[in-house]
């Protein structure tokens, strides 16, 4: 999902982690992989301590804009990005209104 305001950018979409650290609480694991994996997926088992790690689901947000913004946010909490965005594009239309009643006005004093 996509929302462009002036310019600016807000992209929001799934994203699978490879979680070698702890796993914070509100994180959905969706699958595991190994430390060491073998071509076809199972544990390689010339590693004695080949450990299964676990793959959470994140939510991945990008904001980006012509002049170089360009920054990546991951949450282990799903389902807040979209809500952000919608937030972002309102606070933007309201402040584009806000400039077009501020052009009206500074339009109108100077008569």
């Amino acid at each position: 999902m996509e929302e462009i305001t002036r310019g600016r950018s807000t992209q929001f979409a799934p994203s699978n982690f490879i979680e070698t650290g702890k796993v914070p609480s509100d994180a959905e694991i969706v699958s595991y992989t190994w430390a060491h994996p073998n071509k076809n997926g199972g544990p390689d088992k010339r590693f004695k301590d080949n450990r299964q790690i676990p793959v959470c689901r994140y939510e991945a947000l990008r904001f980006s804009s012509p002049s170089g913004l360009n920054e990546l946010v991951e949450f282990s909490k799903t389902n807040v990005s979209q809500p952000f965005c919608q937030a972002l594009s309102a606070l933007a239309q309201l402040h584009r209104s806000s400039d077009r009643q501020s052009i009206t006005l500074n339009a109108h004093s100077r008569d």
